[in-house]
């Protein structure tokens, strides 16, 4: 009986191991380091979904130690996805992100970030104009600020346009996604600074002086924040918000419906 207890558990430890996975936790404890997390069949995120072909006859690689790629196709104008999350271990975080990739030199390859709560990240990985297969290393950084909670925050990246400059037999286009660095930039002290599927826009941002919010729902109220969680505004639903007092800096504007609430990260000049 005790063996079959330590095979059994010797087992379920393999299995858990080896299972997929298709998100990360950041270390809310580590604001000192960069937290690097690797993609690959046997790394932090391996879980084959994270792949996806969406148009053309091109394929998803997702048995490769070192990365997840998608691969182009000579016929089609391939198009796919990668989809992660991302959360923290414990407290509100303020991160910033950069994204690894890897690409043929021959390949041109453009696409899109997207996080909920965050404006997209467009990018272009231009070609060298060749029909060159030499793997080179490419780094996109998202171009604002994540708020990251204990709940799972979604990653898309979208691929709409992956080619060779020059087609031949033996190459074909590709784009390896390989690692990523999120860097803990503050940790915030407010419980309740988390964003919802409210819809709203706040502009213009950066502000000067005064900013305007554009809601579906009628709002109720609008809170600013500081960089460390501090209240420092409270305003009644009004035509536009003046925090022309405050100093130059990053805060955050929670605006607050019945249904819920949403909060943004402004920059104040």
């Amino acid at each position: 009986m005790k063996k079959q207890l330590l095979f059994t558990l010797a087992f379920f430890t393999a299995v858990t191991f080896t299972s997929a996975q298709s998100g990360v936790s950041v270390d809310h404890t580590n604001t000192s380091t960069p937290q690097n997390f690797l993609f690959g069949s046997d790394k932090d995120i391996r879980d084959a979904s994270v792949v996806t072909v969406t148009a053309g006859s091109g394929s998803a690689q997702t048995n490769k130690p070192n990365w997840l790629a998608i691969i182009g196709s000579q016929d089609d104008l391939t198009e796919g996805k990668f989809e992660f999350t991302l959360q923290s271990t414990g407290d509100n975080l303020l991160t910033s992100l950069s994204i690894n990739f890897a690409k043929r030199k021959g390949s041109r390859v453009g696409g899109t970030i997207s996080i909920p709560g965050n404006a997209n990240t467009d990018f272009v990985l231009a070609s060298d104009n060749t029909d060159s297969k030499t793997i080179e290393a490419k780094t996109i950084a998202f171009e604002t600020d994540v708020i990251l909670t204990s709940s799972p925050k979604t990653v898309t990246i979208t691929i709409d346009d992956i080619s060779m400059a020059t087609l031949i037999a033996t190459s074909t286009p590709n784009i390896r996604l390989t690692d990523m660095n999120i860097s803990v930039l503050s940790v915030l002290d407010v419980n309740d600074i988390v964003e919802t599927t409210q819809e709203n826009t706040l502009f213009p941002n950066p502000v000067t002086g005064s900013f305007q919010i554009s809601s579906e729902e009628a709002i109720q109220n609008v809170q600013v924040y500081g960089i460390n969680g501090s209240l420092l505004r409270t305003f009644n639903a009004q035509a536009s918000y003046d925090i022309s007092n405050l100093t130059a800096g990053v805060y955050f504007v929670k605006s607050n419906t019945a249904s819920g609430s949403k909060t943004v990260k402004i920059v104040k000049k």
